[in-house]
């Protein structure tokens, strides 16, 4: 591959410049973690591995893109939404195999999401928070999986995995 202007040479993921150094030691993380099946490579077997699509959800734009792009690493397909409101719209206009949340939300709360995803399927949903407290003590419905922040990408991964697999 040539150099560009500046003398690079290959590719670079744009992302990752948006990125302070632990979002982007987060993200090193997870791309060692991408299931082995998924680096296969072309005429290899996926073996049993599900590609999901799963909503994100964070009043903190940096956040949600990076829980995006922890669960794409791992081979799945993730959008970000940055507002309940967009979220509900979000799940009213596409189908999700798992809603990933915050609890405490600019604009609602995880509950918001939670009531939504119910009314429309049982698609699994998983709260990340700093008030993981207050979002167990809510009333009914409840998330499936509560985990603290800040969140271990191997955790998340394994959870959002294990979530997918037991909803095929």
């Amino acid at each position: 591959m040539a150099p560009d202007r500046s003398g690079f040479r290959g590719t670079f993921d744009i992302r990752r410049r948006l990125l302070n150094n632990e979002q982007q030691a987060t993200v090193a993380m997870a791309e060692r973690l991408i299931h082995p099946c998924a680096r296969a490579g072309a005429g290899q077997p996926l073996l049993d591995i599900f590609m999901a699509r799963i909503l994100c959800v964070d009043d903190e734009s940096h956040a949600a893109n990076l829980k995006c792009i922890i669960l794409e690493t791992a081979g799945h397909q993730a959008t970000p939404a940055t507002s309940a409101r967009e979220a509900i719209t979000l799940l009213n206009t596409g189908s999700y195999d798992l809603v990933v949340t915050d609890w405490r939300l600019g604009d609602a709360n995880g509950r918001d999401i939670v009531i939504a995803v119910r009314q429309l399927s049982d698609t699994p949903v998983v709260i990340i928070s700093g008030y993981v407290d207050d979002a167990f003590q809510a009333p009914d419905p409840l998330a499936d999986y509560y985990l603290e922040k800040p969140v271990n990408p191997e955790e998340l991964i394994r959870i959002v995995n294990d979530l997918v697999k037991a909803g095929r």
